[in-house]
């Protein structure tokens, strides 16, 4: 007997108009968790992302992913009119659950894949495109930042963490050219804001009591 789940991650509009794709285009980012449930429990997780146009119509759906977990938490449309994905893998990486950002053509084919990780469990909650061409990536645990070139190859990284119970969910780049950093610390707000190079410029720290 076996158990399928389902869920959207992330959903973008694209303006462009990539061959057959007409109008007001949609991408879907999930994944589809299957468990085959017999003496062991058996796991398989396949990231499936869809465009469609403005009426619904498909343009391509592909799916992503090995014999491993593997996820997609954010998609952002690039400045080529292509998309760039964060997310975690099993099945690529070569560590427990490494960070894994890949970069699509607009027929949802890969153009290149990365994969980032130090022996942890890592998920990727939010992918955006820089100023320069390139990404930076907030991943939990440990408030881990990545900044990469267009590329994929790492130009620094630096983790903010400290305290057990932390979470990081988004990220973006700032009109100075550094960065905005939004999560949880303790079951608190917390708030970075970050230099071009990823120094720590000043930090919140709100409760949810705060005004």
């Amino acid at each position: 007997m076996g158990v399928t789940m389902q869920y959207t991650t992330d959903i973008i509009p694209t303006l462009t108009q990539p061959k057959r794709l007409r109008g007001w285009g949609l991408v879907f980012g999930g994944k589809v968790e299957m468990k085959r449930l017999f003496v062991f429990i058996s796991v398989l997780s396949i990231i499936r992302i869809t465009a469609t146009d403005s009426y619904g119509e498909q343009y391509w759906a592909k799916t992503y992913g090995g014999t491993g977990n593997d996820y997609a938490y954010s998609i952002q449309k690039t400045s080529d009119g292509e998309f760039i994905i964060g997310g975690s893998t099993r099945s690529f990486g070569a560590r427990r659950q490494d960070i894994w950002v890949f970069k699509l053509d607009t027929n949802g084919d890969i153009a290149w894949q990365k994969t980032y990780g130090e022996g942890d469990y890592y998920y990727v909650h939010s992918i955006h495109q820089t100023l320069d061409g390139g990404y930076v990536i907030a991943s939990t645990p440990d408030f881990w930042v990545l900044k990469l070139d267009s590329n994929g190859n790492v130009t620094w990284q630096k983790k903010y963490g400290g305290a057990i119970d932390i979470t990081i969910n988004s990220i973006r780049q700032t009109l100075d050219s550094g960065y905005i950093v939004a999560g949880t610390r303790s079951g608190n707000v917390w708030v970075l804001k970050l230099d071009s190079e990823g120094e720590v410029i000043w930090q919140r720290d709100r409760t949810s009591s705060s005004s």
